[in-house]
């Protein structure tokens, strides 16, 4: 079995997640997130979107036992697509995925209308090099904002080799429904 890299696990460890849960994690790549967090639900489940088809196939693949129970699943799709084919989530979070960062005013409305009223969006990155790591410290937040989000919290982690960061944010009770 691979290490799992530090940043996903203190991504999981931030989430802090509730057994029953919705939860939506934008970018999963091979499911190594949702292979931490499915086990921790007992009534919620974990969705997975990646644009990548062969990730959501490997994803699949080691988080089988998860899909068979009904805790996690996965789809081969973006952000802009999931919100037509996926319901709202509780948490919707996103590791090392640079739309949301370097493209929000595209990326920020889709994740907008898949969470609930009065719920979270957590995005970790861990980028490069410390100076990126402080532009997103930076400059995040502003664009959450602006897009209707509350921030809650700006987390910095140093891991190696460079400091991640994660802004919480959660979605303010009037934006999201006439989105719908």
């Amino acid at each position: 079995m691979t290490k799992v890299p530090d940043r996903i696990s203190w991504a999981v460890d931030v989430l802090g997640v509730k057994t029953d849960e919705r939860i939506l994690e934008v970018g999963c790549g091979t499911g190594v997130a949702v292979s931490l967090i499915a086990p921790l639900l007992t009534t919620g489940v974990i969705t997975g979107i990646d644009r990548s088809a062969k990730a959501i196939a490997a994803a699949g693949e080691r988080n089988r036992a998860h899909v068979e129970a009904g805790r996690a699943g996965f789809a081969t799709t973006s952000l802009h697509e999931a919100v037509e084919i996926l319901e709202p989530f509780d948490t919707l979070f996103a590791i090392n995925v640079n739309d949301l960062w370097l493209k929000p005013g595209e990326a920020l409305p889709a994740a907008r209308r898949l969470l609930r009223p009065g719920r979270r969006l957590l995005v970790f990155l861990q980028p490069p090099t410390e100076t990126r790591t402080q532009e997103f410290a930076r400059s995040m937040p502003g664009s959450l904002q602006e897009h209707g989000f509350d921030v809650i919290d700006l987390l910095v982690q140093p891991l190696q080799p460079v400091s991640a960061a994660c802004i919480v944010a959660r979605l303010g009770s009037q934006v999201g429904l006439q989105d719908r």
